[in-house]
Order: C-alpha cells, then structure tokens, then sequence
C-alpha cells in the first residue's frame, strides 16, 4: 500500500516470490543500481533464498523488504507466522528488523549504504506491522532517503613483492561492463610475459587475439608452458578444465583483486588485494618486473589454432544444440543483451564468440538453474534493448511460471535447447556412465512450449535443423512483441559431438600439418 501511494517509485508485480526475486536480480545486473523486493510474511521471504544467495555472490545490491508481525505473536500459531529475522543470514550484507517508525529511518540508511557499499550485496529489511494492518497514516512520499557511502581510496595499496614471477595469467569471469578495467586488462595483454583469460561472462572486450576465450577446450589438455603467478578478477571461473590445472601445478602463487573473503580457488591463495580492479591491475602493469617474454605468444598461437580448429568442425560438424547456439548467436544484433542458464549453454558460448554483443550475462554466482527466464525478462524490464535469453528444456522447465508473468516486455527473446532434459549429466564424467543417469539426473521434461506459448499470448517458432534455424531465428528476432523459440536436437548426440570436439581440436594441435591448415 506504501508503495502505491508513492508516485516516484516504479514498481512491477511477479506473483510468485521466487521468480519476482529473480526479475529483481536481472533488474539488479542490468541497471547496477539497488533493486528492492517486498512480499508478506510467513512462508513468502522464503522463497527469496535463491536470489538473494545469488545476489550474495554476484555483489548485486537486492533489498528484500519482508512484511512481519509483532514479536508477541510469533509461535502463538497465528496466521502466516515464522521467525523471519535472520533467514537469509548465510547470504546477506546486513539484516534489520524494524519494530517502530521512530528508528526505522536510520536503520533504512544503514540497510542500503551496506548494500551499495563495495563489494556490494543484498540486504534483508524485515518490517513488523501491528493491528489495524489496513490503517493509512500521513507522510511525504516526495522525501528522499539520503545515504552515505563511504569514498573509494584514492590511491593503490603498495603491492606484494612479484618475487620469481615470470608468467602471468589473468583470470576474469562474471563481471560487470567496465572500460576501466577494459584499460587495465590491455596493459596487461600488452605485457609478453603475461595472458588473460575469461569467459563469455566476464563482459571484457579485448580484441581478437589478445586473450584466450574459451578456457575449457584451451585447458581440455595441458598447456606447455605453466604459469607461475594468477591474478583472479570477477567472480566464480566457469572452467571446471581450467580449475583442476591451475589446482595440479605444485609452485603456483595466486592473488585475488576485489574479491571479498578469502576466495581459494586454486589452493595456492597468496594475497587479497583491495579496492578498484582496474587501478591494481594498472599499477601491476606498470611496476611488475619483466618475465619470460615467449609465454603470451605460446599461449596465443595455441589458443588461435584450437579456436580455428573448433569453428571449422562446429560448422562443417552435424546440427547440435552447440552448433545452434553459435549459429543463434551469429545471429543477434550487434546491442542484444544475451542471458544464459547454467548447464550447457553457457558452456557452448564459449565458442561462439558472444564478446561482440552489449553484454552476456549469467546467473554464476551460485550457478543454479532455478531463476534463469525470470532474470532475463527482470533485465529486458530494466531496459530498451533487446535481451535474449538461451535456456535448456530443464532450466526453462524449472522456471516456467516466469512466462505467467504480467507484462512481460516487448524486446524479450527466449529460445530453447530442447535435448531430453539436464543434458550436462550426459557429458561430465563423473555421471554420464552413472546407470541413474536418464532417470534421477537428466529427468523426465515436460515442456509443452508451443501450447505454453498458445495458452499465455507469447510468439512461438521452431527449429530442427540448420535450415529451419535460420529462418526461425530471423522471425524470432523480428517478432512483434515477447517470442519463443524451440530448438529440437538429440541430446546423446549433442553430448557425444561436444566430447568429441574437444579430441578432434587436440588431435589437429598434436599435427604440424593440421595447425598449419587450420591457422591459415
């Protein structure tokens, strides 16, 4: 009722809590700005877990603000009643629990000044309301909630001694757009003894050939040249190839920049560096000794002759879920705002050069599946551009009620990997020859999307094959309004092919004759 009376705030409503928490967290990435979320009590902030966890390790600002009752009635078995204070207190910057108005503005302020401070984060604003719930009282909606923050340090820390470094390696993943660090990272790709490496989600824009950006086929088998120091940027690597190297090599030394705690990724955790990325990375550009100046160009022609290698047996190769997403990408316009589930597709990326579009992003924080379509459609609510989201037929499944949401806006795209289910688990290792595969891991889909579509009023195409992609993707894209594509491929083969692509790319590497080739 607060919030309605307020003509300055601008508000949307997601019935269910678990997806309207998700499009504030996509509202959240897109805008860079507080997001603030408010449901009744009881069973309802429970089902902003999910997002706020992602938002805990993504440092986006979410402010969940939870209706509660007075302190007297909670366990009394009334109506909608649970200990809300600190249910979210694995996962949030800061919790307050406001009982009376007279404090409720300096506990307002502290609330979000902890949620924009960096590294920014969510914040839990629990609000007790006593009987009569349905009174109106007088205020002045037009006064504005000043909040301090605290000022960035103006200067670098002194930076740790490089010691015997002679080999650098950068790693950026999940990021935020920043031409500062854009800066910071070519000084460092500059540098012949140091390489950069980061995946479609860390939003860097280095030109071609200046960093490797496909870490998991690059690490599929070891590099020649070990690094001896890693610089990580961003937040969690999407590389499980390029954890378990960067893990076996005995004399590693690590350094985290900006990363709040003291993330160990690689067991070989260093020092924690604080404050601005782009001005560390700088002032190590500017004062790290000179190392061994081969390194950066091994690593790249390595880099570019598998990158080569892969593009040609993706295109000469069958039409699979890998092929459709690099061909769905080639696609989209130069400003699309391209969102990704976790499992696969955002592995497949990798390969399709998405550094070209306005931004990639994915929910890697945590890296579930659980609120894919409801952040897409929260950023495509949050902007102009077009936002396109790429799903699996699991991750879709598991958020189908985001496409029940009320108005959803005109420049949203989704299309659908349609492959049998949880497809990943028919490619990793550790489960693709497990006998509970298909049943417990991969599931039973249910996705009747055409009907889905039919039923809420959304634009369908469909896609089997190369051919018919190409002509659904142009409708797809062209369409009046939210669309939906479904993209049909064997999820065995797609799993199949994506293994092998990997062996065929090493098998050309290990051949004079094939890097010769596939370079030129």
């Amino acid at each position: 009722m607060a919030l309605e009376c307020c003509a300055g705030i601008e508000t949307a409503v997601v019935i269910d809590e678990r997806s309207a928490a998700f499009v504030a967290l996509g509202m959240a990435a897109q805008t860079a700005a507080p997001v603030a979320m408010t449901c009744t009590s009881g069973t309802a902030p429970l089902n902003y877990a999910p997002a706020m966890a992602e938002a805990y390790y993504r440092h986006l600002p979410l402010i969940a603000v939870t209706a509660d009752r007075p302190a007297r009635i909670i366990d009394c078995l009334d109506s909608q009643t649970i200990r809300q204070p600190g249910i979210f207190a694995n996962f949030v910057k800061a919790t307050v629990d406001i009982d009376c108005a007279d404090t409720a503005e300096e506990m307002l302020r502290g609330a979000v000044a902890a949620a924009m401070t960096e590294p920014r984060g969510p914040v839990h604003v629990n609000v007790r309301i006593d009987d009569p719930i349905g009174a109106l009282a007088d205020c002045d909606p037009a006064a504005p909630l000043s909040v301090e923050l605290p000022a960035s340090p103006a200067e670098v820390s002194p930076l740790p001694d490089f010691g015997t470094a002679r080999r650098v390696m950068v790693t950026v993943s999940c990021g935020r757009l920043s031409p500062q660090l854009d800066r910071a990272l070519e000084l460092m790709a500059a540098r012949r003894d140091c390489i950069v490496v980061h995946d479609p989600t860390a939003n860097c824009r280095l030109g071609a050939g200046r960093s490797v950006a496909c870490p998991d086929l690059f690490f599929s088998t070891p590099p020649p040249v070990a690094p001896d120091l890693i610089l990580s940027v961003g937040g969690a690597p999407l590389s499980s190839n390029m954890k378990r190297y960067l893990r076996s090599l005995p004399s590693l030394r690590h350094w985290s920049i900006a990363q709040p705690g003291r993330p160990d990724t690689y067991g070989a955790l260093e020092h924690c560096l604080a404050g601005d990325p782009a001005a560390i990375l700088s002032a190590i550009a500017a004062e790290m000794p000179q190392g061994d100046t081969g390194f950066a160009t091994e690593w790249l022609s390595r880099a570019e002759a598998m990158d080569t290698a892969a593009a040609c047996r993706i295109a000469s190769g069958p039409f699979t879920a890998l092929k459709a997403t690099c061909s769905l990408i080639a696609a989209m316009p130069a400003d699309t705002i391209l969102h990704l589930s976790n499992g696969m597709t955002v592995r497949y990326a990798q390969y399709a050069r998405a550094g070209r579009l306005a931004a990639v992003y994915c929910n890697r924080g945590v890296s579930g599946i659980d609120g894919c379509t409801s952040t897409a459609i929260g950023a495509a609510m949050a902007t102009a551009a077009p936002v396109c989201l790429i799903t699996g037929d699991m991750s879709a499944q598991y958020d189908m009620g985001a496409l029940a949401i009320a108005g959803i806006p005109g420049n949203f795209r989704m299309a659908v990997l349609c492959n049998g289910g949880g497809n990943i688990f028919r490619h990793i290792g550790a489960t693709r020859g497990l006998p509970c595969r298909e049943r417990c891991l991969v599931a039973d889909v249910r996705l009747p999307l055409a009907d889905l579509c039919r039923g809420l009023g959304l634009a369908y195409f469909h896609a089997d094959s190369a051919g018919s992609l190409d002509a659904a993707a142009a409708d797809w894209l062209g369409a009046d309004g939210p669309a939906v594509l479904q993209i049909d491929t064997d999820g065995e083969a797609d799993a199949s092919d994506y293994i092998k692509l990997s062996e065929y790319v090493n098998t050309q590497l290990d051949s004079n004759q094939g890097i010769q080739r596939h370079t030129l």
